[in-house]
């Protein structure tokens, strides 16, 4: 027998399954509890709720601080040497444990159909570079190379 030969006994099936259904989650609660009933959306509830708890964290986190950090306000260098073993942690929080590549020289980003050149003003040529980060790791940005006298140095 094909349900699509009987359309109203498909129909009587799936309501009955459907009843059945809502029967066996009411009594499936567990003793002490209810079932979920909210009704706004689940994922807007959880983002507030993500939000109340950053903020709450945020507001938090200069007390904590100032309880694990023994900053020492004495000299730069005494500073620097107060806080290393924090930075050393948060670069370990971070992921930027790799030891650094020494620095060498950029290599300009040529191609067949580009030069490195990519702009020009009246005092600096603008030129696309590579330069190696971690070994394997490449970064690129852009150069920008004065035509007079260094006066300084900007990263």
């Amino acid at each position: 027998m094909k349900l699509l030969h009987y359309p109203l006994l498909g129909v009587a099936l799936v309501l009955f399954c459907r009843a059945l259904s809502i029967a066996s989650a009411a009594e499936s609660v567990v003793p002490g509890s209810k079932l979920l009933t909210i009704q706004q959306p689940l994922d807007e509830m959880m983002v507030a709720g993500i939000d109340r708890f950053a903020l709450r964290e945020l507001a938090a986190s200069p007390a904590r601080r100032d309880a694990l950090w023994r900053r020492d306000y004495s000299s730069p260098a005494a500073y620097a040497q107060s806080i290393a073993a924090a930075r050393e942690r948060f670069r370990e929080h971070i992921g930027a444990v790799d030891p650094r590549v020494a620095a060498t020289d950029f290599e300009p980003l040529v191609t067949l159909g580009r030069d490195a050149r990519v702009g020009e003003a009246e005092s600096f040529t603008v030129v696309a570079v590579r330069w190696q980060v971690l070994a394997g790791i490449t970064g690129e940005g852009l150069l920008l190379q004065p035509k007079s006298a260094l006066k300084g140095r900007a990263v």
